[in-house]
């Protein structure tokens, strides 16, 4: 007899004992339905053998199997997240989203050296998102922040923009989400940039006079240095620029400088209100290099390094109150303005940029091929404009 299993569910009458003959024709029945049933769930239904990628997964039973296929268990997917990445300021920088540091999530072994490796042919969303963190330094710059998905190491036009301001540097971010069919094998990474150019490298000027003014840049605070004739030393913030000859200037205040050139080497002193005396640096002008609160009494002139701010600041005695020793008090050698210094930057290799990225890989279903690459170029296209 055909069986009724899977079309039907057969319907059998029950037997009792020492009333109902059992022919060899109900048994024969019987085996028919059981043969029906264990072709059409085959050997060990269990275990799936065909999962996107190739894996072989085990469920132990045909429900469990059933129960995380409905779940979607067996679509591939991978999370990481790169905290406090500081990438270098003015380049593309790929974020190291594969390292154990940064994986969160990695069920299907995605994670390789070069990238998220797609384990199958399907359509699949990716999704990036970048959290900055502003600092004084990029403020000040109006720093551009950038981030791109890249697909097989090329830059695809998946990448989004955005400028810091006052507005948004509370929540300074980018994000790209997008859908693509793409083959297996195909590789995942992301980088990111930001629109920071380095300082200046401190050079010193050439061929310099003796009392020329230099701003030294590249420190927290700048270092206003004078020329000495042979060196530069450490000026002092006095307003009055360094007089270089053989005879000590007329009518000094404390704290003007001299290059006295009567002998051979020609030598830096300071007035220090009674005599002219060798000058060694800063030292000799302070009258506390480490105070939280102001000298007392002090005169024009005078230098006072506030230790109460968030870093050791030189403050000189002028227009009665103390002020930061800032190139605005200076003239160069000639008699010009030195320019005064741009806003403070940080002294860390990356100017404090700090950034933190999340990204998701996922398949929403599996292809058995990928559409021609010129309707997928369009619609990459059409995000980069957007």
């Amino acid at each position: 007899m055909t069986a009724s299993y899977p079309g039907a569910i057969r319907t059998w009458s029950t037997k009792l004992g020492w009333r109902h003959i059992v022919w060899a024709s109900h048994v024969n029945d019987l085996q028919t339905e059981i043969d029906a049933t264990q072709r059409t769930l085959g050997l060990t239904p269990q275990i799936s053998r065909n999962n996107p990628g190739g894996l072989v997964r085990d469920y132990t039973t045909v429900d469990e199997r059933m129960t995380a296929h409905a779940r979607g268990e067996a679509v591939p997917y991978f999370r990481a997240q790169a905290m406090n990445y500081s990438p270098p300021p003015g380049v593309w920088a790929e974020v190291p989203m594969t390292t154990p540091a940064s994986i969160k999530a990695d069920p299907f072994s995605l994670a390789t050296s070069a990238g998220v490796r797609l384990n199958s042919t399907g359509l699949w969303m990716i999704e990036a998102r970048t959290e900055w963190q502003a600092t004084g330094y990029t403020g000040a710059n109006k720093a551009a922040r950038r981030m791109r998905i890249l697909i097989n190491g090329a830059d695809v036009g998946l990448t989004h923009y955005t400028d810091e301001d006052a507005r948004n540097s509370f929540a300074l971010h980018n994000a790209v989400t997008w859908l693509e069919p793409l083959a297996a094998g195909t590789q995942i990474t992301v980088q990111v940039m930001t629109g920071v150019e380095p300082p200046p490298t401190p050079t010193e000027p050439t061929k310099p006079n003796p009392g020329q003014v230099w701003t030294c840049p590249g420190a927290r605070w700048r270092l206003i240095r004078c020329w000495n004739g042979e060196r530069w030393e450490h000026y002092t913030g006095s307003r009055d620029t360094a007089i270089s000859s053989p005879t000590a200037p007329s009518g000094p205040r404390k704290g003007r400088l001299w290059i006295d050139t009567s002998s051979a080497t020609a030598e830096p002193k300071v007035y220090t209100g009674s005599a002219w005396e060798p000058f060694t640096g800063l030292e000799d002008l302070a009258t506390d290099l480490d105070a939280a609160t102001p000298p007392a009494a002090p005169t024009e002139g005078q230098v006072w390094v506030d230790s109460a701010a968030l870093a050791d600041i030189t403050r000189t005695w002028w227009d009665k109150k103390w002020q930061p020793v800032y190139a605005r008090n200076c003239r160069d050698g000639h008699g010009q303005p030195v320019p005064t210094p741009p806003p403070t930057t940080p002294t860390t290799p990356n100017y404090g940029l700090k950034a933190h990225i999340a990204l998701r890989v996922h398949q929403l279903r599996c292809l058995d091929h990928v559409p021609p690459t010129g309707a997928i170029r369009s619609a990459r296209d059409a995000f980069h404009a957007a």
